[in-house]
Formats: structure tokens, C-alpha cells, sequence
């Protein structure tokens, strides 16, 4: 088995995507560093779950600005619908 990347990982939730895919929120530590991770994930033919290249890691200290982002795009496509 591969040798993990992250010093320590703490799963905070996960979104079932269908067809054994599914996005996972995490936060993740390397080398004294935090970070807010969403991941997609699948389950192989032996039911492992693995992470796939698709996903986004931000530095503890960017979050907010990029949740101000998030909001942004939320709130322009909600008002337009």
C-alpha cells in the first residue's frame, strides 16, 4: 500500500455523487500546515475507496476569502434561477 501524503486527515463530510462516486470534505495537515480539502472520490472493484486527481486543497489562511468566493458564484446563480 502507498505511503499517505498528509500527515494527519480528518474527514468532516461526504456527498454521494451516484455510481460509486462521492465528494469528500476534509481537513488535512503536512508539515504543520492546515488545509481544507474537497476531494472526489470512487470506490474500485474490490470496494477500496480511492481519491481521484479531481479536487481542491486551500491553506487554512485562504478559507475564508475563498468561502467569499463560493458565496459569490451561490448567490449569481440563485438569483438568476
Amino acid at each position: 500500500m502507498a505511503e499517505k501524503f498528509w500527515d494527519e486527515e480528518r474527514e468532516l463530510e461526504r456527498i454521494d455523487k451516484g455510481g460509486g462516486s462521492f465528494y469528500v470534505a476534509r481537513i488535512v495537515e503536512k508539515d504543520g500546515n492546515r488545509y481544507g480539502e474537497v476531494r472526489q472520490w470512487f470506490e474500485d472493484r474490490e470496494g477500496n475507496e480511492r481519491p481521484t486527481k479531481k479536487g481542491l486543497v486551500v491553506p487554512e489562511g485562504s478559507l475564508k476569502d475563498m468561502r467569499a468566493l463560493w458565496d459569490t458564484i451561490i448567490e449569481e446563480i440563485f438569483e438568476e434561477g
